[in-house]
């Protein structure tokens, strides 16, 4: 199964979107997509894991929290 080149750069581009807007970034898109290079996705991809991640473990300690609860 392949993906088209396209849109493969179309998926980067709105990573990078949503990437600037977490970060509360102005940059527009077609700056971004001209300033990233591999490194750079490579942070932002990471920065998004880990903060998913965080959010994660957030969600199982609440978890964990309720379920240690007495009914």
């Amino acid at each position: 199964m392949t993906m088209p080149v396209n849109a493969l750069s179309s998926a980067l581009q709105q990573m990078q979107a949503m990437a600037a807007q977490a970060a509360g970034g102005t940059e527009s898109v077609a700056d971004q997509s001209q300033a990233a290079s591999s490194s750079g996705f490579a942070s932002l991809l990471k920065s998004s894991l880990d903060k998913i991640s965080n959010d994660r473990n957030k969600l199982v300690t609440a978890y964990n929290d309720v379920m240690q609860m007495s009914v």
